[in-house]
């Protein structure tokens, strides 16, 4: 059968480490052919991916929006003619799935896409963490497009809060498509045969934006530090815009780590009893989940997402910041009796193991057996004014 030669990765952002590359490090590993990776991006941690890789040199510009950032970074790619000959693309952007549709040419001029686009991404948009406006105009039209061009796939993280948000947005949209939104599971949960030396201290982890919530952790970590109790952060990266924030933090705390790499975050954070999570909204979070593997106990922040990424009834769940502080307390307290709670929900709830081999195969198999069928004739009942 007819396989894929090259498979192009699409990742865009402020020019800073992003959660998508190393997403997409992950998943360029369970690629199933022996075929060209190559993965276009303006972010830092571009050396992580496993293939060639375009870094793109964003230019600057007053539009700072993750709209323009995919667009330059994807006009980059089409000028350097890496989408033509584009097997599959796959990206965590809206506009690049829009972009990439329209911008595939051959010898007669223009011609839209018909090999398979991939939209993945760590979060499905919500407020403060979309592309476009909710509901409006261009994401309407990118469910649009998911719903009715047989070769547009959305794909979300393995949470029952992700899947749900993006199925209602196709619903809307589409109501009558048969397209099904696709399921990625990324992690599957196996205990280690020994636990790293644990200490009392609380651990945060995240970047300083509205979406992780540092400003509510900062208010609970020092209470908890003026109780005597060791915290400490760890931040993957620094935006310039954020320089003030973390002059605070350190002003405030005295263990603050920066930009450790996966290894060194493993040791220095996975020694913790306990990790407070404050995020408004998540995806599938691997930094959170290795920590769990590595028997840190998490207190989380009562959000939507949350109820999937430890099963309802998870008793570290809080509503304000005083009692975040005494959950901390309580599970650095009685550790050896939330550990066993926590592995025994792991077990259950990650025991599924990672599909993307599986689930990118078949959306290849689709194409090569020409199930890209569609009419997009429009069932017009009459014309005149309307």
């Amino acid at each position: 059968m007819r396989t894929p030669n090259k498979i192009v990765w699409i990742a865009a952002g402020n020019q800073e480490n992003e959660s998508l590359v190393s997403l997409f490090s992950n998943l360029v590993k369970q690629v199933p052919w022996n075929c060209t990776n190559l993965l276009i991006t303006n972010a830092a941690n571009w050396r992580t991916f496993t293939g060639e890789t375009y870094k793109v040199t964003v230019d600057k510009e007053e539009d700072h929006s993750l709209v323009a950032r995919y667009r330059q970074v994807v006009l980059a790619a089409y000028h350097e003619n890496v989408l033509e000959d584009a097997d599959i693309i796959v990206t965590g952007g809206m506009t690049a799935v829009m972009l990439a549709y329209m911008l595939t040419h051959e010898n007669s001029g223009i011609k839209l896409r018909n090999k398979p686009i991939v939209y993945v991404s760590p979060k499905v948009p919500e407020k403060e963490v979309a592309e476009f406006i909710i509901e409006g105009y261009e994401e309407s039209m990118f469910w649009w497009m998911v719903g009715n061009i047989p070769n547009v796939h959305a794909v979300v993280l393995d949470n029952d809060t992700e899947y749900e948000l993006a199925d209602k947005r196709l619903f809307r949209v589409c109501p009558n498509s048969k397209k099904k939104i696709r399921r990625l599971v990324l992690w599957k949960y196996k205990p280690l045969d020994g636990l790293p030396e644990k200490t009392d201290k609380v651990v945060w982890s995240g970047r300083l934006n509205s979406i992780k919530k540092p400003d509510i952790a900062t208010r609970i970590m020092a209470v908890l530090s003026g109780r005597g109790i060791d915290v400490e952060f760890f931040i993957p990266t620094i935006s310039g815009s954020k320089r003030k924030t973390l002059a605070h933090i350190k002003e405030t705390f005295q263990s603050v780590y920066i930009g450790l790499d996966s290894q060194e975050y493993r040791k220095e954070a996975g020694n913790a009893k306990v990790v407070l999570i404050t995020s408004e909204v998540e995806g599938q979070p691997l930094g959170y989940l290795e920590l769990l593997e590595l028997g840190v106990v998490p207190v989380i922040r009562k959000r939507p997402w949350m109820k999937t990424f430890m099963g309802e009834g998870w008793p570290l769940v809080y509503t304000n910041e005083g009692e975040a502080v005494e959950l901390c307390i309580e599970a650095m307290r009685n550790y050896d009796k939330y550990l066993a709670l926590m592995q025994d929900r792991l077990k259950v709830r990650y025991n599924k193991d990672p599909n993307f081999t599986n689930l990118i195969a078949d959306i290849w198999d689709e194409y090569v057996a020409g199930d890209y069928k569609h009419d997009y004739s429009l069932d017009v009942k009459g014309r005149g004014v309307f």
